[in-house]
């Protein structure tokens, strides 16, 4: 460990100043000793955390923010390679279900639909307006 001058009287001095509290001769060096192993302690640390910040900003892949678009840069991440063809191929399946769904439902209403409007033009042929209205009340369009 490297050795580093130790005044007594000015290390005691500041730590009165700065903290409000007299400290010994024993108490004075055990706090200098422990504050340059922090010291040292974090130089190292310090030292590998810039090593491997300068690993990561020499990589090959890019993981600095867009700062333009930093949204769409995620939403681009998070989507992978095959992300937007999933997304289309997931909107032409939803559209060709909606489709087929609403052509069945219209199959399966015409049958009653048809007789629905056979009955209303056998049954309203001869009647008033008013008889109309309110058979169309008591019967209403299916």
């Amino acid at each position: 460990m490297q050795q580093i001058p130790f005044d007594y009287k000015k290390f005691r001095a500041e730590t009165l100043l700065k903290y409000n509290q007299e400290l010994d001769e024993t108490s004075a060096s055990i706090l200098f000793i422990l504050q340059d192993e922090q010291r040292t302690a974090f130089a190292e640390q310090r030292s590998l955390i810039n090593a491997a910040s300068k690993k990561i900003n020499d990589s090959r892949r890019i993981l600095a923010l867009d700062n333009d678009n930093p949204r769409w840069q995620a939403f681009w991440f998070g989507m992978g390679y095959g992300g937007m063809a999933l997304i289309i191929a997931i909107l032409i399946a939803g559209g060709f279900w909606v489709y087929y769904t609403y052509e069945e439902k219209q199959q399966e209403k015409l049958p009653v639909l048809n007789q629905w409007y056979k009955d209303y033009y056998d049954k309203t042929q001869n009647l008033p307006k008013k008889a109309v209205a309110e058979y169309l009340r008591n019967n209403p369009v299916p």
